[in-house]
């Protein structure tokens, strides 16, 4: 009965996250994002045609990494997360457009550059060419390790098979179109419809959320799952659920840089998170769901406000708002369950 309604649409690779195109008000659009082990994954953007019935291709984005969560900006069409393997990820964010350095940063880079140079020469002056190498010791190794963290030097490795979160942003491929144009750019809805509508988009990377968090001060690397858009709608901040641990990022001007405002990380109460979400109405709260627990946070002060223990068998997947009720809210779990809840 169902299929004589219903409407079909292959992809090239196994699909595992769907999104509506939330900014979008005008059509029925779509994100779809491949999950394979190759780096030949695509992120599809769809638009189902009501009145023909039918699902038709927009465009087809190359995406470098297998693609876990998509969410979309729901103010802005053209703005998106994805959280994503990070093994291939690192050559597409080198072309993403960078800022230049001061001039006097310049300066003493060139300056200590040309003194430790000179110290080399005059060192190896002094040292017999035919001597073997000496391992690095472990002294000049912390310092190696301590120049990363503060900027300097070459940057670690992060694990590839960690998820990362990175922000994208279509462009009119045609257009000479970057992130110093016009500051009102990104909240300009007469731009924004006409760029869109072109069929030369392009995905163009705008940052990846670190993996370390500079509030923690360690060097543990969170594996990010899932990104939140702020639940006020005015795009200055999101939330991301990694392993363990709640960040909340501010947004800098024309979403040209993220900061890390808030943290939390433990790893008995946030142990297995899974699922988040904003209360529609009212935005300073929100949801998470580790485990078999649902957690009800002030986002203000990152504390716990209430906590329903042992609210599945299994593990809970996801949780989402009901949009017309408060307090109203509905879960799914391993235990094939859906249950909802009224958390008054």
């Amino acid at each position: 009965m169902y299929e004589q309604n219903s409407v079909f649409k292959y992809l090239k690779h196994q699909a595992r996250c769907i999104e509506a195109q939330l900014g979008e008000e005008d059509k029925h659009c779509f994100f779809v994002g491949t999950y394979t082990p190759q780096p030949e994954n695509e992120l599809h953007l769809v638009e189902f045609i009501e009145e023909t019935n039918e699902i038709i291709t927009r465009n087809i984005f190359t995406h470098p990494n297998e693609i876990y969560s998509i969410s979309s900006c729901p103010t802005n069409p053209s703005l998106l997360f994805t959280c994503h393997r990070g093994g291939f990820m690192d050559d597409i964010l080198n072309q993403a457009p960078k800022r230049e350095p001061s001039q006097e940063s310049t300066k003493n880079d060139d300056t200590k550059q040309d003194k430790d140079k000179a110290d080399n020469e005059n060192e190896n002056d002094d040292t017999n060419k035919d001597q073997p190498e000496k391992p690095e010791t472990k002294d000049k190794q912390e310092e190696e390790k301590k120049d990363t963290d503060t900027g300097q030097g070459k940057k670690r490795k992060d694990n590839p098979n960690l998820y990362k979160a990175t922000l994208w942003r279509l462009i009119d491929g045609d257009a000479t179109d970057t992130l110093d144009n016009d500051p009102d750019e990104l909240n300009d809805d007469d731009y924004m419809g006409g760029s869109l509508n072109s069929k030369n988009l392009k995905l163009q990377p705008m940052f990846t959320l670190p993996t370390r968090s500079s509030i923690l001060g360690n060097d543990k690397q969170l594996s990010t799952h899932m990104v939140l858009w702020d639940g006020l709608g005015v795009d200055s901040h999101c939330m991301s659920l990694a392993d363990n641990c709640i960040q909340f990022w501010k947004f800098g001007d024309k979403f040209s840089y993220i900061k890390e405002d808030k943290c939390i990380y433990d790893e008995e109460r946030l142990n297995k998170l899974t699922s988040g979400c904003w209360d529609p109405h009212y935005p300073n709260r929100f949801i998470s769901t580790n485990d078999k627990c649902i957690r009800v946070w002030s986002a203000k002060d990152l504390k716990e406000t209430q906590t329903i223990e042992n609210a599945h068998k299994s593990c809970i997947l996801s949780v989402d708002h009901n949009p017309n009720k408060p307090y109203h809210i509905v879960t799914s779990s391993q235990d094939r369950t859906i249950k909802f809840w009224d958390l008054r």
